[in-house]
Formats: structure tokens, sequence, C-alpha cells
């Protein structure tokens, strides 16, 4: 079979190239690319090959690893399925990827878009951990074709840290949505109980302690309400909960921890809010979901949330790290009349469609490999 041309995707996990990038990589399959998932093995690697027809490499990478020799192995693993597949444009996600991926990629003269999913901790302190992060930043991104951005908090920050010409920063709606997928029940019932939902990994960083706080307070209050959490511990993250705080959770009324949900339409079908109060995001997906699927959200005033949440308008904003503005936000939420909440719905569904449908992503993708393949032909 001949192929227009070959396309690499590198990330640190194959359930992120599945959940996150499965209808870019459905589109260019059918535009006639040939298409290379590069990632660690996972119960989703054989979905890609069998759902997408791609081929699959397998990428040995360990997200926390500090072991220099661990890494170099990486590095040189990139570079052997470069070598070997020979890609026109390796396309990169999550930190490590994007830093290894473009060092393999130039050595075997391809051509490199970084994505950048948030900036992360590494840039909220000047830290020996910053001025690296900060050296090798600017030396993958001063070699990428296009860098695409998720919030306009990083894209300007990108361009002035690392003197990066605008033209090759591309903002994008995160991963978009599929609106097909996440979509409103218009016939939906209403529970006798308020149902608050917190979606994410169980760190200290994503305000898992304060929204417990907040919502212990909201309890002592009786109203009738929920909260739901979805999401495990992230181990090897340094924030992660124990697994004592989670059991000690368990056990308080009026909360229920869920796991991992593989079902997340009807998760947010049987919820009314959904809340996230992080300390740093890049686009939360999450908030994406829920807000294709009418959900209001509480979210932190940070950059990444309040580029998807604007005040009375789709949901609220709190002040990171604070408990007692989380409170008075989901107070508010809580003392809502039906029909403001219903205003909030509305508009959150409206902001969705108009803003981050997944079709923004794909046609800004081949928009950006076209550029490419028109310059290197």
């Amino acid at each position: 079979m001949t192929y227009k041309k070959t396309l690499c995707f590198s990330a640190n996990t194959s359930w992120y190239l599945y959940n996150f990038r499965y209808s870019v990589l459905k589109s260019l399959k059918n535009d006639g690319y040939r298409i290379i998932c590069i990632a660690p093995f996972d119960v989703y690697s054989q979905k890609l090959i069998d759902e997408l027809n791609v081929e699959w490499e397998d990428l040995s990478i360990n997200r926390k690893s500090l072991n220099p020799i661990r890494e170099i192995k990486t590095i040189l693993k990139l570079h052997s399925i470069y070598k070997k597949n020979s890609p026109d444009i390796c396309i990169n996600f999550t930190i490590k990827n994007n830093i290894y991926g473009t060092i393999a990629a130039k050595i075997n003269n391809c051509s490199v878009i970084n994505n950048i999913t948030g900036l992360g901790t590494a840039f909220y302190k000047r830290n020996i951990l910053y001025y690296i992060a900060s050296l090798l930043y600017k030396k993958i991104l001063n070699h990428s074709s296009f860098i695409f951005c998720q919030n306009k908090h990083d894209q300007l920050f990108i361009k002035q840290k690392f003197n990066i010409c605008s033209e090759k920063i591309i903002l994008t709606p995160g991963s978009g949505v599929n609106l097909k997928k996440f979509k409103k029940n218009h016939n939906k019932e209403r529970s006798d109980s308020f149902n608050f939902l917190f979606v994410g990994r169980l760190i200290r960083d994503k305000g898992i302690n304060e929204l417990i706080s907040a919502f212990e307070l909201i309890d002592k209050k009786k109203y009738n309400c929920h909260l739901y959490i979805a999401g495990n511990i992230d181990k090897e993250n340094r924030t992660a909960i124990s697994i004592e705080q989670l059991d000690n959770w368990k056990k308080k009324s009026n909360i229920t921890w869920l796991g991992a949900i593989n079902d997340m339409p009807a998760l947010y079908n049987m919820c009314d809010c959904i809340v996230l109060p992080s300390y740093s995001e890049g686009l939360p997906r999450t908030l994406i979901e829920a807000g294709a699927m009418g959900l209001p959200a509480i979210a932190s005033d940070i950059p990444g949330c309040k580029d998807i949440i604007s005040n009375g308008m789709n949901g609220y904003l709190c002040d990171a790290r604070n408990t007692h503005d989380l409170y008075s936000k989901m107070l508010i939420i809580l003392n809502s009349t039906t029909e403001h909440l219903n205003i909030l719905s509305q508009n959150a569904l409206l902001n969705v469609i108009n803003n981050f449908n997944e079709d923004i992503v794909v046609e800004k993708t081949k928009f950006a490999i076209n550029k490419i393949i028109t310059f290197r032909d």
C-alpha cells in the first residue's frame, strides 16, 4: 500500500492516545497517512491496532524516573524506532516524550510537533527543577516545527520565555470532545439529592483535600447532596494521597469513591455539578466533557480552568487552595433556583459546542501537518 506520508504519535501511555487522540488518529488514517503509535503497552495498545488499523511500537518510559541510564535507553529506543520507520513528522505528547522524541527525531532528520498539555509545577517555583526544565524546553521548542498549547497563559509564557515566534505556536482546545459521545440528556430526571462530581487523579495538586473539607462543611448544614469521586491514587506523583486518607474519606457520609470509570457519559448524566479545585492545569478535559453534558462547574481561578469556565456564565471560579472560597461557591450552586441552574447548563453546552469541539483539534493538526509537508517537499 502506498501512503501519503508517515506520522509517529508518541505518548507515555497507549491509554492517552486512545482516549484523547482517537479522532485525530482516525481522521489522518482515513486521509491515507501511515500512522505509528509509540507508547508503553497497556490494554489500549491492541485497541489502537484493532479499531484504527494503525501500527504500534512499544516504548518503555517512566514519567517519574530520574535514572540517567534508563532515560538514555528511552532516547535510544525512540531513535531506533524512527530509524526503522523513517517518519516524516513526529508528534509528541507529555513532557518526556516531547523532550526525548525531539532529540531522537532531530537525529533522524524528522520534523516535530510538540504538544504542551500544561507547563506543570516545574515552572511555578524557581528551583533547580525550574532551570533544568527551562533549558530542556528551550532546546526542544526551538527545534519544533509547531508547538500546540492548550491555554492562553502557556501560549504567552512560551512565546516570551523561550523567544518562540507566534507563527509556530498554535492554540488548541485541548484534545476537544466528541459531541456525539458526550451528549446532553435533555430528558434527564433530577434526583432528590444534588450530586457534585470530582473526576481526576487523587493527588493534593488537584485540590482534593480542599474539596473534601468544603463538602464536610456543607454536610454539617444538612443539605441533601452527595459527592462522587471518580479516579485513582497516582502512586508515582509526589502529591499522591495515601491509602489511609482514601479509606477515611470512604467512611464519611454522603461521599462515594467510584475508582476508575469506563462509562463517563453515564456518570456525568447522574450528576448535577462538576468540581475541580486544582492548583495547575493545561486545559482540563473533564470540564469540557461535563460541559458537553450540560453540567455547570466550580473550578479554580487558574490558567486552563478559566479558559473554559466564566464566572456566573457556565459555573463559578474559586481561589485555589482556599477551602472557604470553594465552600462558598458550592453553596451558591446549591442555593440556585432550577431556572438559574438550567441557564448555567445551557451556557456550558453552548460553550463546548462553539469552542471545544474535537473537530477543531483535527483541523488544526491537519493544518500543521500540511504546512510541514509543503515546506519539506
